[in-house]
């Protein structure tokens, strides 16, 4: 075989200009032509340092046994290889393409004698010529059969759950539940939104709370998108769940501290947490998908003072779980009830009913129990007429109750501030005040000498919006 020019004279002219036309015509034609001369008369024109013509036939050969595409979710490639079927239907069973897959894919191109290096084919592969993007959440959840827009088989589904004072609590649960799925849908279709809030199931020990929050992610998803372990808010490994799945069950709540409680809050208010990512020199600002749940054996597992709006607590008798359930049909329904604008945010009086629902599940802290034994709230009256109370800073209430309680507590930053979130809980009444000429944040308190019992539920927004408790 020769490449020199005098080759050419034997080639009839029709058929160089054929070779010599081939911007002009398909891939297809150019190829067919340039093996016709090769094979006839021992020719090879084709344009090997053609950086342009390498990546197409690189391309084309990619194309013929593989599909790609870029999990946007993940942020890896995936791949498949082209197998059909006995019906010569092609199967996509796509998997994630590693390293050990690129080096095999990129021994197997230079076999067919392409010339593509190393950072060329990684190049091509992560390119949007040769990989579209593929987000596996909305491909599931905008694919669903149409909902019949009568079925609630949100409220069929629940049916598996019976709670502890059922009658007094089902149509809370199923109204908050409904709102909670509905938000996951809506964060997972369109970036600007987050749920934001945390559904929650306590109860006794083996009764399928962990087994039932797993099964709501549908089972497609469930192997890649559902995180259900002890999840650390201050490791970055973990953070970045937060983008990469669909649902991150919290096991055992009652294990959670108060800072964890605190993070858990700021991460379900902020829709674009900032991380940074692996090897990355900038912190990089992602859309958080993923909604969280969780469960716990014990009933008193609230321990921020802060307010406890974000978590929808329900008391669990039993569960039992239906195999048969179809959560298409269950999502379906939330998409379908997001897209005509069904309200899945909880508003101000939503937000103080679960406030208030949730004081059963509040575990009191020792600040908390010295101030329910130690401090009586004043009534009006006496407020008015500015009589049988004092009005006290916490650092001044903080020393109080170290005398009364024969120092149970300690004299801090972190135990002012924390008594303050107290007070403020329980509608205790606070007034801007000059003290030796200098503006000072008050309470309205009675210290009585001997430790009472008071119920925190009835002084629980109490000077506020008293027609909604």
């Amino acid at each position: 075989m020769t490449d020199s020019r005098e080759a050419f004279s034997d080639i009839p002219s029709e058929e160089i200009n054929l070779s010599n036309k081939k911007k002009n015509q398909s891939d297809d034609k150019v190829e067919k032509a340039i093996n016709e001369i090769k094979k006839k008369y021992g020719v090879d024109l084709e344009p090997a340092k053609s950086g342009k013509y390498k990546i197409e036939k690189a391309m084309k050969y990619l194309n013929s046994k593989y599909s790609f595409r870029f999990n946007v979710i993940t942020k890896q490639l995936e791949y498949c290889q082209l197998v059909t079927d006995e019906k010569k239907n092609v199967e996509l069973k796509y998997r994630d393409f590693d390293n050990r897959d690129f080096l095999s894919l990129l021994i197997e191109i230079k076999r067919t004698n392409i010339v593509i290096g190393k950072e060329g084919l990684k190049d091509l592969l992560n390119s949007r010529d040769m990989s579209n993007d593929f987000d596996p959440f909305k491909a599931y959840l905008l694919n669903l059969p149409r909902w019949d827009d009568q079925t609630d088989h949100i409220k069929k589904f629940l049916q598996q759950v019976q709670l502890v004072n059922e009658q007094d609590n089902r149509e809370d649960f199923i109204q908050a539940f409904k709102k909670w799925i509905v938000a996951m849908v809506a964060s997972l279709i369109c970036d600007e939104v987050v749920n934001q809030w945390c559904l929650v199931f306590t109860g006794k020990e083996g009764i399928f709370k962990t087994t039932f929050l797993n099964s709501l992610v549908p089972p497609k998803l469930r192997m890649d998108y559902l995180f259900s372990a002890p999840f650390n808010f201050e490791n970055k490994d973990h953070l970045k769940y937060l983008w990469m799945k669909m649902l991150i069950n919290l096991d055992e709540l009652a294990r959670s501290n108060r800072t964890d409680e605190s993070l858990l809050k700021t991460i379900l208010s902020e829709p674009r947490p900032a991380i940074r990512l692996p090897y990355g020199e900038f912190d990089t600002k992602m859309c958080r998908k993923a909604s969280f749940c969780g469960s716990t054996n014990h009933r008193h597992f609230l321990k921020d003072e802060t307010g406890s709006r974000r978590f929808l607590v329900f008391e669990i008798e039993n569960i039992t779980p239906d195999e048969t359930s179809d959560l298409d049909l269950i999502y379906s329904q939330a998409v379908s009830l997001y897209k005509k604008g069904f309200k899945y945010w909880f508003d101000y009086v939503d937000n103080k009913k679960t406030e208030i629902r949730n004081v059963e599940f509040h575990d009191t802290s020792i600040e908390e129990d010295l101030i329910n034994q130690y401090i009586e709230m004043p009534v009006a009256v006496e407020i008015k007429n500015d009589i049988g109370f004092k009005w006290m800073s916490p650092t001044s209430i903080n020393i109080e109750l170290v005398t009364k309680s024969n120092s149970r507590i300690n004299v801090n930053e972190s135990t002012k501030k924390r008594i303050g979130l107290i007070l403020a809980k329980l509608g205790f009444l606070q007034k801007r005040m000059k003290v030796n000429g200098k503006l000072a944040r008050l309470w309205a308190v009675r210290f009585v000498d001997s430790p009472s019992i008071q119920n925190p539920e009835t002084s629980l927004f109490k000077n506020k919006d008293e027609d909604i408790i």
